[in-house]
Formats: structure tokens, C-alpha cells, sequence
């Protein structure tokens, strides 16, 4: 004990030097804040700021300015001018109170309160039948004569208006007197908790209907508020038109007709999606009705990638047979036969469409031999991919356009114009996420190629001056599906087989076994075709722009001098640009041609993309 004491003295003497200084230094530091602040729209302030009191001697209440002290560098806003006198507040004087007494006898502002409660109807009963009854504001109460002693007024919603009643009263100089009333609406209480315990009722029973969906209902002021998650959009629908049938509105339990609904201009007219706009319509407006707050969510990805893919194979075959040949003396042609059946002259069998010639005889005869076999093969794939929100319109076009001649008319004429017809592959599709991962889609597509077959002349034929013009071959296909996430369904195909034959022949000689051939033209051609359309699609989300994929051309890169000239290269094999337009320096072009993951890879590796942080595996 008696060695502990000396080491309590010490450790109070310390404590008590040690507040006293930061006490001192408390104080030094407030009273920077009172020489420095000034505040030109107070002057108490400012004399109090600059006089040389001491810290000790001024009691802490007025060492705080009556205004804030503002922040080191920042200036106050300036007060803002008085209204010009046209919109200030008039302000009468004694001389216009006086004047405007000589006409006005007097003003009757409400002396006494009737509290009205919203929906509940009061009734006033008078002694006498009262003369007349004003009332300015039928938007907050009304009210409506019962008898000729009794009125009742009811309160439609909440705020406050006047009641003016004139009634007999024979101590006044004009036989009547002026019951002027504030009319204050307010809200039933006993009607809000009844609809508090209504809605949380509710919402036991819409939870225990859908289990998948979670739906929290809050009754605020005068209006109802929905909240939680529902499965998908046709679920969310079902529960607020649930809500809403149950609402104390009268307009929110009227059912809308299928016939006051109005479809939107980018929907087909299906029977499943007019349920779905009709649902959609209806319960916005019965939501609107019955003052309910709709911030029910739904889940999940609301954006739809839609992949298509039209593979088409067309295979033809042709084969002709035939011969013609003319024989000729020294006075001119005496026979000739032609592909065509008719004897004519003064044309050479040579000049004719054909792949053998012969001529014999000195060119006394000329003989031409058609013997083809034509086989012709096409193949197209075009895969296009389309992204869009649910419920929203996406359109894709991919091919070209060709021009046709057209007339413009004019007012003085017509003149020609040109007008392209686009061919290729058009895409428009609209999907509905009717479940998580259900999706219903409206699929409109085109798929057209040129083919010069199907073509015409307009103006003469073409050796005339005429335009010829390339027909269209079309494909297309409207259709309502509806499938899973990731799912592919074949919605549209087309298998063609076409087969034609022609004969042109001399009568007798052309049907002869083994040498008809010779007296005329036999032709045969078959066509195949295929055509599939393939849609898949899939429920998407944004990526960040560091996990972008590789993208096409990514490992396409300009040779350098040593391939393209000596090794005969149109595409350097090494990862990074010539840049043959800047690089003048040799020492330059082999700057960063290290050994490094990205001359092998594609895509974001090592560090292509620093925002990923991405491990640097070579250094």
C-alpha cells in the first residue's frame, strides 16, 4: 500500500497537466472561429466577432454566431429580390378600407365547424325551411334536400369547403340571417383499419393461391400499395386482377368487355396474344380505378435473344438432245432441218445454240449436235440473331435491294422513276415470357433471292431498248409459337420436287426409235429443293465490356514485308498489326513481338483487359 500511493500522486498530478493543456488548446482553437467569422447580413455578429475578448470571459453560448459559419471558400447566396409590385400581395391602406366600405356593407366568413366524415352522410334539421343553401365545392361534400326541413350532406373525399345557409330570423333588418359553416371532410378511420384487415387477409389467401409468387399489401392514406415478386408476367396479371376485384371502388369491380379493349398495332391478332393484351388493358385500367400502387416485380431476365437459322439447298438437272444439219449444192440450200421442226433457208446449222459442229463435203453439208447435261447446285445459310425486350417488337434485315423501273406521277405527267425491292432475309418477332422460362413467340419472316428466270422485259424486249428486270423468289412464313429457353422448334419447311420435259420434233421422223434424235430437240429438267427455318430462344443479360467475346476479324492482321512479298501471303500469321501505313522503322516493327498468350489466344487473356484483372501468365 504505501508503495502504491507515491504512483497514484503521480498519476493524478500528470492527469491534471494533462487536461489543463488541452484545455488551453481548446480554447485557442475556438477562438480562430470568432476573429475569423464575419457575416455581412448580421451586425451583432460582426461586432461580437471582431472584439478582443478572451475565451475564458465569454460564457460557450456566445461563442456560437446566431448563423451558421459557412464552409472555408464557398459564399452565401444572396437573398432574393422582392416580387416586382404587379405580383406582391396587395396591401390596402385606410383610405382604400374606407372606400371600398361605402359599397360593401360587410363580409361573412364561417363562424362555426361541421366535421363530416368521408362516405357517411349527416343530416341537418332545421326549425324553419331555410331559404337558400350555397355551397361552392361539390368535389369535397354534397348535399341533397330530404325535406323541406332537412338536408343531408356527405362528404365525398377529404379537404375542407363552405356551407352557406340564409335562414328566417326576424331580428334582422332583412328578415335573414347567414349560417356560414367550415366543412371539414375527413377520412374513416374505422373504415381504413376494416380495410387494413381486409387486405392483409388478402394477401394470406393470394400467397396460399400462388405459392411461387410472394405479394405484400400495404393499405397508405387512400390508396393501396402491392409489392413483391410475382413468377412471370401472366402471374402478375392474375394477382393484381385479383386485387382489384376486391377493392372497395365500385369502378374497380366493373368487369371490361373484350370489345372496349383495344390491341396494340404491333401485335397479330392471335388468339392467345388478344387474352394477353385484354388482360393487360383490363387490369391497368381496374388498377387505375381502384387507387392501387402497382410495384409487383418480376425476376429474371426480361431480355429475349432470338436465334434463326434458314438453310436452303436447291439442286437442278437438265439434259438436251438434238441435231441439225443443212445440205447445200452450188445453187444454194435445197434441205435443212432445225431444232425446231421447220424447214427453212438462208441459215446455217452452225449458227444455232450448239456444242458439236461438223462440217463435210467441202461445206457442202453442216451438221450441229446439242447434247448437254446441265447440273446445277445451290446452298445458302443465313443464321441471324436478334435481341429485344419482352413483350417489344425487334425487325432484321439482312440481304440487298435491286432496282425495278416505276412511273411517278406528277401533276404535269408522269415520269420514270426507280424503286427497290429489298431480297434477303427479313426478321420481325415478338416474344412474351409468359413463364421463367417459357417464352411465347410471333415470328414473321422472309426469306427472297434474285432469280433471273422469273424475270421480265419492261419497254420492248431487250434488243429493243427494253429494261429487263429480275424476278423475286419468295418464302415466307407467319406463325405463334411457344417453347422453353434454349429449345429449338423447326417452324417452318419446304421439300419441293419438280420435274418437266420438251420436245420439239419433225412429225414421223422425230418418233422414230434410235434416229428420232436426229429430226428434232428433246429436253427434260428436275428440280429439288429444300427449306428449313430453325428458332431458338434464349433468355439474355448484359455483360460487363471486359468479358466481350472474340469478335470476327479478330485474328485477321496485315503481313509484314517478309510475307507478302517472299512468302507470298495476303495474312499475317502473327497477332499484332503491321501497320504497314505508320512503321517506317524497323527497329519499331518488332517492338512487342514477344513471346506472349494473346499470339495464341483469342479473346480477353493475360492482359488484353485490365478491367477484368485478369491473371498475367507471361511476363
Amino acid at each position: 500500500m504505501l508503495r502504491a500511493f507515491p504512483r497514484t500522486i503521480i498519476c493524478g498530478l500528470f492527469f491534471a497537466i494533462f487536461s489543463q493543456v488541452a484545455d488551453v488548446s481548446a480554447q485557442s482553437s475556438r477562438q480562430p472561429l470568432v476573429h475569423e467569422f464575419q457575416n455581412p447580413l448580421d451586425t451583432n455578429t460582426l461586432r461580437i466577432a471582431q472584439a478582443p475578448v478572451r475565451p475564458a470571459e465569454v460564457p460557450r453560448t456566445q461563442l456560437t454566431p446566431e448563423l451558421p459559419l459557412q464552409a472555408p471558400g464557398v459564399d452565401r447566396l444572396e437573398r432574393l429580390d422582392s416580387l416586382p409590385p404587379g405580383l406582391q400581395a396587395p396591401l390596402p391602406t385606410e383610405e382604400t378600407q374606407q372606400t371600398y366600405g361605402q359599397f360593401l356593407q360587410g363580409t361573412i366568413d364561417p363562424e362555426n365547424t361541421l366535421t363530416v366524415i368521408e362516405g357517411r352522410p349527416r343530416i341537418l334539421v332545421f326549425k324553419e325551411t331555410p331559404i337558400r343553401i350555397y355551397l361552392p365545392d361539390d368535389r369535397i361534400a354534397t348535399y341533397q334536400v330530404i325535406s323541406d326541413r332537412e338536408i343531408s350532406l356527405v362528404g365525398i373525399r377529404r379537404g375542407t369547403t363552405v356551407l352557406n345557409i340564409w335562414v328566417a330570423d326576424p331580428t334582422q333588418p332583412n328578415g335573414q340571417r347567414i349560417l356560414s359553416y367550415l366543412v371539414r371532410v375527413q377520412p374513416d378511420a374505422e373504415t381504413a383499419q376494416q380495410l387494413s384487415i381486409t387486405y392483409a387477409n388478402l394477401m394470406n389467401e393470394i400467397n396460399q393461391a400462388f405459392p411461387d409468387s410472394f405479394v405484400d399489401l400495404q393499405f397508405v392514406g387512400n390508396q393501396l400499395i402491392v409489392r413483391g415478386q410475382a413468377k412471370d408476367a401472366l402471374e402478375a396479371m392474375q394477382i393484381l386482377r385479383v386485387i382489384a376485384a376486391n377493392s372497395p371502388s365500385t369502378n374497380a369491380r366493373t368487369e371490361v368487355r373484350d370489345g372496349e379493349v383495344v390491341l396494340r398495332d404491333d401485335t397479330v391478332p392471335t388468339v392467345t396474344d388478344q387474352v394477353i393484351q385484354q388482360n393487360i388493358q383490363a387490369v391497368n385500367r381496374q388498377l387505375r380505378a381502384a387507387n392501387i400502387v402497382n410495384l409487383l416485380q418480376i425476376p429474371g431476365d426480361q431480355q429475349v435473344m432470338l436465334k434463326v437459322t434458314v438453310a436452303e439447298v436447291n439442286r437442278t438437272a437438265a439434259r438436251e438432245l438434238g441435231i441439225d444439219f443443212t445440205m447445200a449444192n452450188s445453187a444454194g440450200t435445197i434441205f435443212r432441218q432445225t431444232t425446231a421442226g421447220v424447214l427453212t433457208t438462208g441459215a446455217s446449222a452452225t449458227s444455232t445454240a450448239s456444242n458439236i459442229m461438223a462440217s463435210l463435203d467441202g461445206g457442202q453439208v453442216d451438221i450441229a449436235i446439242r447434247a448437254l447435261r446441265t447440273l446445277k447446285l445451290a446452298k445458302s445459310l443465313a443464321e441471324p440473331t436478334l435481341t429485344t425486350l419482352n413483350g417489344q417488337t425487334a425487325s432484321f434485315s439482312a440481304g440487298g435491294r435491286f432496282p425495278i423501273p416505276s412511273a411517278i406521277i406528277t401533276n404535269g405527267g408522269s415520269a420514270q422513276g426507280v424503286r427497290f425491292v429489298p431480297f434477303g432475309v427479313q426478321l420481325d418477332f415478338t416474344p412474351n415470357i409468359v413463364d421463367r422460362d417459357r417464352i411465347r413467340l410471333v415470328v414473321d419472316a422472309t426469306v427472297s433471292s434474285r432469280d433471273e428466270s422469273l424475270g421480265t422485259s419492261v419497254g420492248g424486249s431487250s434488243s429493243a431498248g427494253g429494261t429487263s428486270v429480275s424476278g423475286l423468289q419468295s418464302n415466307d412464313f407467319s406463325t405463334t409459337v411457344e417453347l422453353r429457353e434454349g429449345q429449338t422448334l423447326a417452324v417452318a419447311g419446304l421439300i419441293s420436287n419438280s420435274f418437266g420435259s420438251d420436245a420439239k420434233r419433225i412429225p414421223y421422223w422425230g418418233d422414230l426409235p434410235f434416229i428420232g434424235g436426229t429430226g428434232g430437240l428433246n429436253q427434260t429438267s428436275a428440280n429439288e429443293k429444300e427449306l428449313v427455318v430453325l428458332i431458338t430462344p434464349q433468355l439474355v443479360h448484359p455483360i460487363e465490356a471486359c468479358d466481350g467475346p472474340a469478335l470476327p476479324g479478330d485474328d485477321i492482321h496485315e503481313p509484314n514485308d517478309i510475307e507478302f512479298f517472299l512468302l507470298n501471303r495476303l495474312e499475317g500469321r502473327h497477332t499484332k498489326g503491321y501497320r504497314s501505313t505508320v512503321r517506317t522503322d524497323h527497329a519499331r516493327q518488332h517492338v512487342g513481338n514477344h513471346c506472349d498468350e494473346c499470339q495464341f489466344l483469342i479473346g480477353p487473356t493475360g492482359r488484353a483487359f485490365d478491367c477484368c484483372r485478369q491473371p498475367v501468365l507471361y511476363r
